[in-house]
């Protein structure tokens, strides 16, 4: 205890600060009564390293903020230095945005300052306990080993006298918390063999597209960062990083729009987080007339003083906010951290407890936003102790399905969000070992890349499959399982490559040994490829169903978060893309995307992160979803509308949820492409959705039985439709087996000998047409039943 004094403003053991409308303590309340025990975030200095500070924003955040500063400089050089945002190094008026007046007549309050010498002056001898400074904060040089503490002091508006009688953080405190906040990024580091061949090929997709990857509509850049992400997390590939990284940095306001506009905030926030992992300056970036803009300044100044980043967002495009602002010399403001861990579900006894989503409460849980939450409050400093991480963490942890994938909340297991979760676990058991639960994490990391890499085409799938899969395609990483078995049938065209692409930049995520807040630049150049030390057994040829086809229902699959910010996942995947206001580009994580973001490091992706931010939480963002279209008829003309689209089984209603843009001709039979875009307030974002155009069902004419034989006959297929030719098909009736027979393109009837004779059979026929080695085939036609054969 202390005895309570009123300290007169402007003195120097006093920091006036001006009015905000913060809460404080009510009059007369002791420190701590009503609410919970204040969190420590962040570290102070080991040893005599350095200058250990702390900022208690206790009555108005609950949060004391630990940091660290080099020697040699005034106090309030220091804290600045450390990343707290003084408005004067001499005389501040607040710290990180949280103010107050001690002449306010309902609220008066004041900032303290407090060293850990005996005479209260950088130059006095070791004390045991704090004492208030007899300088100013532009005092100094200070030396290594001493502390120096800024307190939030409420006042009684009728005594003026402090509320705050008891010191919530002491000298040992500080001491005690001096675990590295952010560790400085090592060196990159060569990663495993399928993330070399994974981003080789991510880096090959990037130089044939002159330095930047395209998406749906023209280049996307946040997709682009995200594959620098991935470049980074796979630590090869310095030279087309380096200048792709520069192309970004010359590309004006394409990607983060023109200053003050209010719905490109994740945009800037990711081009902040990869020009640092760059090495790149974000407060000089180059503008289209030659100045310069301060990206950072403008992010910090979509903080408001509850700590929201911007509003109108959601937890994964706020989290790519803090990780971006945690890499800066400013750190992420202590408000900003609280306001985002007020969004995870806290509701004792629930299933989804510990996790994030889309909305502040428990009904909308997410592992691609919980995932990049936990990474974000690691890299601000939060310890993986706290409750805002550990629960978060192990309910990430029990997200993982049987197969060892992470599904999105829209789809099922995906190499997007398998990416960011299972590089989140690693970070956390590779972060401290000593944990109960690292054991547990590091085996979900293993089991997550496990799956990442069973979706990567190999050079056994290349030669199993030669008429399709071409060498150039190794080292891609498909979607689902579901991508991988499309490209492996139909090849990667242009079209699906947007998939692979997307995918391939957060599933690297898997392998990286380092968290998003530590990526750095690649050192080495990408590696020659070597043949596959452990070859997978390429999936099996598809077969004809021998049923009646069924159209069936759009299967979800997983997020492409563009990384951190989730963006333009493209056909379902953010995420890859970033999750910036367009939604096209990342996740990150999400995100991009982000895109994700996303998102997509996005995300939104990854796509990244992790899609655009859109104008309603809790809206469907395309980008962050798996869409499908089912099969469309030939028509001979290009088809662009009335397609049937469909979200995790839901149809979308062309003009009220989506509108369809044709990317190709879509008139011949085989694959068509449309990009599809959210519209109203259920759908946001877009994705390029690819689809089957299968030959018009056949009519079936006649099937007259005589003499131990079937004459079939059938309407043919109009020339314009160019079909390979017909299939066939008779039983016995009341038997399940189907037997086959084809005919040419030119035929209109066809003889079926050798029958049972006193049987009843049962004809049908459908078109197929061969593209590129694989087949598509038409509805079949109606079963006719023949006579009894004689």
């Amino acid at each position: 205890m202390r005895t309570s004094r009123l300290v007169a403003a402007g003195s120097a053991t006093a920091i006036v600060l001006s009015t905000i409308a913060l809460a404080v303590l009510p009059a007369g309340a002791a420190p701590g009564e009503g609410q919970a025990q204040p969190r420590i975030i962040g570290a102070a200095c080991p040893d005599a390293q350095g200058v250990s500070l702390a900022v208690d924003f206790t009555p108005v955040l609950n949060v004391i903020d630990l940091r660290c500063a080099a020697p040699g400089q005034s106090v309030g050089e220091a804290f600045a230095a450390a990343g707290f945002v003084l408005d004067s190094p001499s005389f501040a008026s607040s710290v990180d945005g949280v103010a107050a007046d001690w002449a306010d007549d309902d609220a008066p309050a004041y900032w303290s300052v407090h060293t850990s010498t005996l005479d209260g002056t950088p130059a006095g001898a070791p004390a045991e306990e704090w004492v208030y400074a007899s300088v100013g904060l532009g005092a100094g040089p200070i030396s290594a080993g001493q502390a120096y503490l800024m307190e939030y002091m409420p006042l009684d508006p009728e005594t003026m006298v402090e509320l705050k009688e008891e010191r919530l953080v002491s000298l040992a405190d500080l001491r005690g918390h001096t675990r590295p906040v952010a560790p400085s990024r090592p060196a990159a580091v060569a990663g495993p063999a399928a993330a070399q061949l994974a981003a080789g090929w991510l880096a090959g997709q990037i130089e044939s597209a002159g330095g930047v990857l395209p998406g749906p509509a023209g280049t996307d850049w946040g997709l682009t960062i995200d594959a620098l992400a991935a470049l980074s997390a796979a630590g090869v590939g310095k030279e087309p990083f380096a200048a792709t990284a520069a192309a970004l940095f010359g590309s004006g306001e394409a990607y983060i729009g023109p200053a003050g506009r209010a719905a490109s905030w994740p945009a800037v926030a990711k081009t902040v987080w990869i020009a640092g992992v760059a090495g790149l300056d974000a407060t000089a970036f180059p503008t289209p007339a030659g100045g310069t803009r301060d990206l950072v300044a403008e992010l910090r100044s979509r903080i408001d003083a509850t700590g929201e980043i911007a509003p109108g967002g959601s937890p994964f495009t706020w989290s790519l906010g803090l990780l971006a602002l945690a890499g800066t010399p400013g750190g992420a403001p202590a408000r900003a951290i609280t306001w985002l861990e007020s969004w995870q579900c806290s509701e004792a006894g629930h299933a989804d407890v510990g996790s994030y989503g889309w909305t502040n409460d428990c009904t909308s849980a997410d592992p691609d936003t919980t995932a990049l939450v936990i990474q974000a409050l690691l890299a601000a400093g939060v310890p993986a102790t706290d409750p805002s991480v550990s629960l978060a963490a192990t309910w990430l942890a029990g997200a993982q399905d049987s197969s060892g994938g992470f599904a999105s909340s829209f789809g099922g297991p995906n190499a997007n969000t398998t990416g960011l979760a299972s590089q989140t676990l690693r970070h956390l058991a590779d972060d401290d070992a000593t944990s109960p639960s690292a054991s547990s994490f590091a085996a979900a990391a293993r089991r997550g890349a496990d799956f990442v890499a069973s979706l990567q085409v190999t050079q056994a799938l290349v030669a199993a499959h030669p008429d399709t899969l071409k060498p150039g395609d190794v080292g891609a990483i498909a979607l689902d399982p579901e991508g991988l078995a499309d490209g492996t049938t139909l090849g990667i065209d242009d079209v699906s490559a947007d998939q692979f692409r997307r995918a391939t930049a957060q599933a690297i995520l898997a392998w990286a040994g380092r968290s998003l807040g530590q990526l750095t630049a690649p050192q080495v150049s990408l590696p020659e490829p070597k043949p596959d030390d452990n070859p997978t057994d390429p999936p099996g040829e598809p077969t004809d169903p021998p049923g009646e086809p069924t159209d069936p229902p759009g299967k979800p699959g997983g997020d492409g978060k563009d990384g951190p910010d989730g963006g333009s996942g493209g056909a379902g995947g953010r995420p890859g893309g970033d999750d910036d206001s367009s939604g096209q580009g990342g996740s990150t994580p999400p995100p991009g995307g982000g895109g994700s973001g996303g998102g997509g490091t996005g995300g939104g992706g990854a796509g990244g992160a992790p899609g655009g931010v859109g104008s309603g939480v809790g809206a469907v963002d395309l980008a962050r979803v798996k869409v499908t279209i089912a099969d469309a008829k030939w028509t001979g003309k290009r088809i662009a509308s009335g397609l049937n689209v469909r979200v995790n089984g839901t149809r979308l209603r062309e003009g009220t949820d989506y509108k369809a843009t044709p990317v190709q001709t879509n008139k011949a039979v085989g694959r068509g492409a449309v990009r599809i875009d959210g519209i109203g307030g259920k759908y946001l974002g877009s994705a390029t959705v690819t689809f089957k155009i299968v030959p018009k069902p056949v009519k079936l004419t006649g099937a007259k039985a005589d003499n131990g034989r079937i004459a079939a006959t059938w309407k043919r297929a109009p020339k314009a439709e160019r079909i390979s030719g017909y299939q066939l098909q008779y039983r016995i009736k009341g038997k399940s087996k189907w037997s086959t027979v084809k005919a040419g393109a030119a035929k209109q009837s066809a003889t079926i000998a050798k029958l049972t004779k006193g049987k009843v059979y049962q004809v049908r026929i459908r078109a197929y047409k061969t593209v590129k080695g694989s087949k598509f085939v038409s509805a079949w036609s109606k079963v006719k039943n023949t006579k009894r054969i004689t």
